[in-house]
């Protein structure tokens, strides 16, 4: 008899770990996010870490065809810390600055014909046309929602400043021609929780 009481407590502390690691994948939400350097549209889920104090996201998205030369698809992975500095009206929580980092990979070898040096100079292109990285802030507002499978939902405005229009900024004179706000991407988007 008390081998079962252990063989079931020990059972019943694996599913409770089993759980924790599966919450630990499950996206907290999911996004569809306008603008902002990762297409026009873009789509992924996020996962909340630390007390949903870091949030892990990942996006695809795409550039349609009427607005370039072809359609563009673009991934990005974000890095982004969330202090505690929440406003808190009734059910809505205001979260005014978020912090954080753009990893985006462009897709497609038309990326590549920079490199091409029959056509430019070794070196004229440096950088990697398909590769951005970025600095983000972002602004939340976040409200609950009293249904079963959607425990809130946020909209948020996101402003980046990307590797290259940061040295465009910096790069010898050109910061006396720009300003920062010239150099930085805005965009909007939403998200739902669950």
């Amino acid at each position: 008899m008390y081998l079962l009481i252990v063989l079931t407590t020990n059972v019943d502390a694996q599913d409770l770990e089993t759980d924790s690691l599966k919450k630990r994948y499950i996206p907290s939400n999911i996004r569809l996010q306008y603008a902002g350097n990762i297409g026009m549209f873009s789509i992924g889920p996020s996962w909340s870490f630390f007390k949903k104090r870091i949030d892990f996201e990942y996006s695809m998205g795409f550039v349609p065809k009427f607005d370039a030369e072809q359609t563009i698809y673009i991934t990005a992975i974000k890095g982004i810390y969330i202090p505690k500095l929440d406003f808190r009206v009734r059910k809505v929580i205001i979260k005014p600055l978020s912090v954080g980092l753009t990893f985006s990979y462009t897709f497609g070898n038309r990326f590549n014909k920079y490199q091409d040096t029959d056509q430019y100079p070794k070196g004229y292109y440096w950088w990697g046309t398909s590769r951005r990285y970025a600095l983000l802030y972002r602004a939340d507002i976040y409200a609950k929602i009293n249904e079963k499978k959607i425990k809130g939902l946020s909209f948020y405005l996101e402003a980046s400043i990307w590797d290259l229009g940061f040295y465009n900024y910096a790069h010898s004179s050109n910061y006396s021609q720009l300003s920062l706000w010239d150099v930085t991407t805005l965009g909007i988007g939403t998200k739902i929780y669950f």
